[in-house]
């Protein structure tokens, strides 16, 4: 008994592997996966930025973040001394 359920496991987990693999084939989703990397090279290079691996890429989205972070508060700070010099209205 425990053979055949070993066997009947196995077998279903094959049987994902291959109607993944069939699925993936019809919708071409392996090809569009190939293509979107391609477009996506093609794009790094463009922007003059082809990064070497994964962790730089994340670097560089941080670095964005930080920079987009860096102006808010300097526009902030330049709005509120903006703010000083101006005489109150209410005096």
């Amino acid at each position: 008994m425990n053979t055949s359920l070993i066997i009947i496991i196995i077998c279903i987990i094959v049987g994902i592997i291959v109607i993944r693999e069939l699925f993936c084939w019809y919708f071409k989703i392996n090809e569009r996966n190939d293509l979107l990397e391609k477009i996506l090279e093609e794009l790094q290079t463009l922007n003059g930025h082809v990064p070497t691996n994964d962790s730089e890429e994340k670097d560089t989205k941080k670095s964005k973040k930080d920079k987009n972070n860096d102006k808010q508060s300097v526009s902030e700070k330049e709005t509120d001394e903006s703010n000083k010099d101006e005489p109150n209205k209410d005096e």
